[in-house]
């Protein structure tokens, strides 16, 4: 509800308690019923449901009770989808949303920058006046990070693409803000109760696996096959849930972990002919290893030896894997038993693509947290669907990828620059919050030290272009066992 005009009468008082006394006290009560959640890593966000609080609040519940321990400064609430053709989200001007429990302060500053942005970034207050989906949430913002600012976002024309515009915006313009993302949606409307189980199911598996294409297919698939289900759509908050997963993809080796799911049939008294579906889920960033010590020796040689069959293997691996999430077929793999000893030991990784001699994808991992064939079979998924500056690899492309494998030594901190070996070592630099990382390969397009480290600050870290001479900026090297196909 927007505090510039009267509250609408159709959120406070029906979607949840009108009264600011029963109100905190039914947040209270849906939190201390959930369960507690064992959170590894940093939370990024949330995806939780939006209807009235006597259907899904208890469900909302277990989302927010990952929260826990969070410290955040904004929250980027996004809400329904709008389906409005050429527009990617829809932002109001707002200095403040209100509900019984008083005001919630609007980050105007990031509105601002969000709306200067991108063109499709627009500005209607009106619309957020008649919406019920970003409101809903604030009651729990409210109770568990009162001081959190909001940007309170609905989703235009939800696309793969306008989630990447609206999640580079966001990493772009966030500046030091330690961001949150609540993605407010529900899932399958209007399928009987025994067709929504199945729906819902599915449907948060393609978010578990943060393929937001895959997403966004089934989605459209669904309103087609399931016609005959009464099924208007399986998610009614697509745009929010694709760009909270994009962003979390933005900030390393991240994972969503559905909490609960459920639906409106289930209730005491439910109607199990017409239900809504519910679920809510927490996405993570793993954390990076602790620093090493900056007096230590930077790494020399690669301590990674992989042997050609081994090599052979991996690239098959990597060229089925991206095949067959191109052609959306099940996809299995178990390492033969000759090659167990090379593929089981766990190693950091990234897998690249390249199109006509050009970058189609790159995504990797920093720390060995999986064993080397499954890094492999995960980045190569990744690179091949899941990197936000690009779209997803289609089967007409197959035949012209060209894939790389990189293997990573440990990281090793350096004092500054000086240590650094042009085209021997990769580099991280990292700040805060803020990370970026470059192979050794790239000093053949920056052979440039300079150059290559404040394009590396720039343009991959989003810090200043001087931030690699600043003592305040870490800088990490590690050497690579490169290998790629014929």
């Amino acid at each position: 509800m927007n505090a510039e005009s009267a509250r609408p009468p159709a959120v406070a008082g029906t979607f949840y308690p009108g009264s600011a006394d029963e109100l905190r006290r039914d947040v209270k009560a849906y939190l201390e019923a959930a369960p507690a959640v064992q959170v590894d890593g940093e939370v990024v966000g949330i995806m939780v449901p939006h209807a009235g609080y006597r259907y899904s609040a208890a469900v909302a519940a277990s989302g927010y009770k990952a929260l826990a321990g969070v410290q955040a400064d904004t929250a980027i609430i996004i809400g329904h989808d709008a389906n409005a053709a050429g527009i990617v989200a829809v932002l109001s001007a707002a200095a403040a949303f209100e509900t019984p429990l008083g005001p919630v302060a609007v980050d105007t500053d990031l509105v601002a920058a969000l709306a200067r942005a991108h063109p499709g970034i627009i500005v209607r207050s009106q619309v957020h006046r008649r919406e019920h989906s970003v409101e809903v949430q604030l009651p729990f913002l409210q109770t568990l990070l009162p001081a959190c600012r909001i940007v309170p976002i609905l989703f235009g024309e939800p696309t793969a693409a306008n989630c990447r515009l609206l999640a580079d915006a966001l990493a772009k313009n966030a500046g030091s803000r330690r961001l949150l993302f609540i993605a407010s949606t529900d899932l399958c409307h209007y399928p009987a109760d025994t067709a929504a189980v199945g729906l819902v199911k599915e449907t948060m598996a393609c978010v578990e696996r943060m393929d937001v294409a895959a997403l966004f297919t089934y989605l459209a698939e669904t309103r087609q096959r399931r016609a005959a289900d009464h099924v208007q759509t399986a998610m009614c908050g697509s745009g929010g849930v694709g760009t909270a997963l994009i962003y979390a993809q933005t900030r390393g080796a991240t994972s969503v972990r559905v909490l609960q799911m459920a639906n409106s049939g289930a209730l005491p008294g439910g109607d199990k002919d017409r239900v809504v579906g519910y679920a809510a889920a927490v996405i993570t960033v793993t954390p990076a290893a602790p620093a090493p010590d900056p007096s230590a020796a930077a790494p020399q040689d690669s301590p990674f030896s992989v042997a050609p069959e081994v090599r052979k293997e991996l690239l098959t691996l990597a060229r089925q894997r991206l095949t067959a999430a191109a052609r959306r077929e099940p996809f299995s793999y178990e390492p033969p038993a000759a090659m167990a000893a090379a593929l089981t030991p766990r190693a950091a990784v990234f897998v690249t693509l390249h199109k006509g001699g050009r970058l189609r994808g790159c995504i990797g991992m920093t720390e060995p947290r999986m064993e080397l064939w499954r890094a492999v079979q995960e980045m190569a998924l990744a690179a091949s669907s899941k990197d936000p500056r690009f779209a997803a690899v289609s089967v007409a492309e197959l035949a012209d990828l060209h894939i790389e494998i990189s293997v990573l030594s440990p990281l090793t901190a350096v004092a500054n620059a000086a240590a650094i070996v042009p085209r021997r070592h990769g580099v991280v630099v990292r700040r805060g919050a803020r990370s970026g990382l470059f192979l050794p390969q790239v000093w053949e397009q920056l052979p440039d030290q300079e150059r290559f480290l404040s394009v590396l600050c720039s343009e991959k870290a989003g810090l200043p272009e001087t931030a690699w001479q600043d003592p305040d900026t870490q800088l990490l090297v590690f050497t690579v066992f490169a290998f790629e196909e014929p």
